[in-house]
């Protein structure tokens, strides 16, 4: 849903800004941009686990 979320709000700023029709900056971002927003949402999901993860580094010493 963020994504398409995302996708709807850039590809509308991208009409009006460069004025161009918004058929045609769909179908120009759903092969360039589009696939870099969805990977990058995709990795923001895991972002909390990451930063919720500790390492020990006393855990594996030969102490």
């Amino acid at each position: 849903m963020a994504t398409a979320l995302i996708q709807l709000a850039y590809t509308r700023i991208h009409a009006d800004h460069s004025g161009h029709p918004l058929v045609e900056v769909v179908n120009s971002t759903s092969y360039t941009v589009a696939p870099w927003v969805e990977e990058l949402v995709k990795i923001s999901s895991l972002l909390p686990a990451g930063l919720g993860f500790k390492v020990r580094p006393h855990e594996f010493s030969q102490e």
